[in-house]
């Protein structure tokens, strides 16, 4: 297969017009061309915090992970960490098996993210207080069984586990990611130095940039290796904060992340996600009466959108926001790339209206059969 006089954006290159060659689930060639293409081509979006999508729940049971599989594909999200969150234990340990023996016919599955129990009250969110926990030994290890070696990335408050433990989570291939915390710098700048190397959905259920008592957002933004996620929806996290961020962080270490619960591409009103009662209000969702943020309605897509129309980001920023930074964390092999041997996961955008046209996943075009 051949997708014809296109422009290419890689993370570290734009081609302005080129013809891109596919056989079976790889790029083998990328033919450079004179002139300008006409469309864009861009590396799959790869999301690594999402909950849920299109009225399905990572920790709903298998049909349900698929489905969200299928519904992200087809947005332009070709890879994703599906997400299991706080809840009761054994709620916790059953989603982390069903989603490991789920099958993935969309977006593919990099590894599951679990998002708590390991979290302090005060930073918890929209996290159930009752089920909140210290990290053990013991616990770590249920969760490895559990996730029968796709356990990729945790999120922790530091606050509620040790740097010893951090060490052997990171030990077993996985990523420790600090957040939902009220934690000082310190305590910060020490969970790194055992290991923990990424920071969940900056700004947001963390202690921040303060005179006297800094917290995990100025421990995040000064740390030069480690890797952040952040939400661009406009909501999550406003203008003038995004700008701060793109000014204060290297941006070869920020990762968008969508953050999506349930109802998120689901109609408005009322919902349920992570065993709470919700509220959908556009791309909005709040704990139902209150003002806290139980999640996000958008998808990666939405996100490009943003970086692009009001931001005004360079097509390989871009792609390094939305792909290929998230490809680094995960040591994800021959993904993000639109070069020879690397997965034909990929978009084809309308450049000047920011329409999505066609989604690739390992050279199969979404939606036919």
């Amino acid at each position: 297969m051949i997708i014809k006089n296109v422009q290419v954006a890689n993370y570290d290159e734009f081609i302005e017009n080129a013809n891109v060659y596919i056989e079976n689930d790889k790029i083998v060639k990328v033919e450079r061309l004179p002139g300008k293409g006409n469309k864009l081509v861009i590396p799959g979006l790869i999301d690594v915090h999402i909950h849920g999508f299109a009225n399905n729940d990572c920790m709903d049971g298998k049909t349900a992970v698929e489905m969200i599989s299928k519904k992200l594909a087809e947005k332009g999200t070709t890879a994703f960490m599906p997400t299991v969150m706080t809840s009761e234990w054994d709620h916790i340990l059953a989603s982390l098996t069903n989603v490991a023996t789920a099958s993935f016919s969309g977006a593919k599955n990099i590894g599951i993210h679990l998002e708590g129990p390991f979290f302090g009250p005060k930073r918890r969110g929209a996290h159930k207080l009752e089920c909140l926990c210290e990290a053990t030994k013991e616990k770590i290890d249920q969760v490895l069984t559990a996730a029968k070696g796709q356990l990729r990335k945790v999120t922790i408050d530091p606050s509620m586990m040790t740097d010893d433990l951090i060490s052997y989570l990171v030990s077993n291939n996985v990523i420790g990611m600090l957040g939902h915390t009220a934690c000082n710098y310190k305590r910060a700048m020490d969970a790194y130095n055992a290991g923990a190397n990424t920071t969940c959905h900056l700004w947001n259920a963390m202690s921040g940039v303060d005179s006297r008592v800094p917290g995990l957002l100025q421990a995040a933004l000064m740390r030069e290796n480690t890797y952040v996620e952040i939400i661009i929806d406009l909501h999550h996290v406003c203008y003038e904060s995004l700008l701060f961020t793109f000014k204060n962080k290297n941006i070869d270490h920020i990762m968008c992340v969508s953050d999506a619960i349930r109802p998120a591409a689901a109609p408005d009103g009322d919902n349920v996600s992570g065993g709470m009662q919700v509220e959908k209000h556009g791309l909005s969702i709040f704990i139902k009466g209150t003002q806290t943020i139980a999640g996000s309605g958008i998808c990666l897509y939405d996100s490009l959108k943003i970086l692009r129309s009001k931001f005004s980001f360079n097509w390989c920023d871009i792609v390094k926001l939305t792909s290929y930074n998230a490809s680094r964390n995960c040591n994800l092999v021959n993904m993000a790339q639109i070069r020879p041997n690397y997965y034909a996961d990929l978009l084809v955008i309308d450049p000047d209206n920011l329409e999505l046209l066609e989604v690739y996943v390992n050279g199969k075009k979404v939606g036919e059969n």
